[in-house]
């Protein structure tokens, strides 16, 4: 196998160890989220509530970023319409 076939396979890689990465910040900062919301009952600083907020925020931004970047990489006729020539 040649340096492509091991390049694609890293890409694979990471790209999967960066949805599993997303999907555990984004679960984490929900349950963290949901935890004070119902369990805490007294007053807290809002310090403390920044860090589920931060934890799903980065999650989610892991999510997006992968998600944009794989409807970018597809290559399927309808994703990437046709462009007429510049001269027309």
């Amino acid at each position: 196998m040649g340096k492509g076939g091991r390049r694609t396979q890293r890409t694979r890689t990471r790209k999967a160890i960066s949805i599993i990465l997303g999907v555990t910040l984004a679960g984490a900062g929900l349950l963290g989220f949901g935890y004070m919301q119902f369990h805490v009952v007294e007053p807290i600083s809002i310090k403390l509530w920044l860090i589920p907020i931060t934890i799903l925020a980065a999650g989610v931004a892991i999510l997006w970023d992968d998600f944009k970047n794989r409807w970018r990489d597809d290559s399927s006729p309808r994703s990437t319409p046709e462009r007429p020539p510049a001269s027309w």
